[in-house]
């Protein structure tokens, strides 16, 4: 007679799973500019809360402007008054 048993094996498995909103995100970056605007175009049909802005409004040069004041602000929290401090 043969004996007929059960075994028992352990497998462990490693994978990694993106979340939608990670997929959607990198979907988006990866696009060409003529898809992402046909994507873009389908998200404005679908979701009635999303609106989208003239592109006059948006600039760039405001953008590296601001960023320029930025830089300056922490240039001058920086520079201090030497005559105060003594080596």
């Amino acid at each position: 007679m043969s004996s007929q048993g059960f075994q028992q094996t352990q497998k462990q498995t490693q994978s990694l799973v993106l979340a939608p909103q990670l997929r959607n995100s990198l979907k988006i970056l990866q696009a060409p500019a003529v898809e992402l605007r046909t994507t873009i175009l389908e998200e404005l049909e679908i979701n009635p809360l999303l609106e989208e802005l003239p592109i006059e409004g948006i600039s760039v040069e405001e953008e590296r402007d601001s960023a320029t004041d930025d830089e300056r602000d922490a240039d001058e929290e920086l520079d201090f008054n030497t005559e105060y401090y003594s080596i």
